[in-house]
């Protein structure tokens, strides 16, 4: 199955260039393409490249990888703990500021109290 993954440019570049290791995803359980409790090993991550209004940026390929693995946590702040700030944030300083950026998209916060947040392991390129 596919997962689309819309990210910011920033991301998107290190998602492309193999940094980014793992995606952060906060589940809208109302939506079915949100519900990440149904992603599985082998199903394929796609990616594409948002600007600030979350429009796709046409002139960047979507990018597509093998989904390793899918964990749940409850907190942001055990999701960075136990998968590693620089696989899930890589440029980011710490930890608390990896929880700013989180609970800086509206209604995360509260989606993550409720529904917890799942770290998605990409394994290599699909394609």
């Amino acid at each position: 199955m596919d997962w689309i993954f819309p990210v910011a440019e920033r991301w998107y570049e290190l998602i492309d260039n193999g940094i980014k290791e793992v995606e952060g995803r906060v589940p809208d359980v109302s939506k079915p393409s949100k519900n990440y409790s149904n992603i599985k090993a082998l199903d394929i991550a796609v990616f594409y490249a948002v600007d600030e209004n979350y429009k796709k940026i046409e002139n960047l390929p979507e990018i597509n990888f093998f989904i390793d693995y899918n964990r749940k946590y409850a907190s942001v702040q055990e999701m960075l703990d136990s998968e590693y700030l620089d696989r899930v944030l890589p440029g980011v300083n710490s930890v608390e500021e990896g929880i700013k950026i989180y609970h800086s998209f509206p209604g995360y916060k509260e989606r993550i109290k409720k529904n917890g947040i799942y770290a998605i392991g990409l394994k290599g390129r699909a394609f």
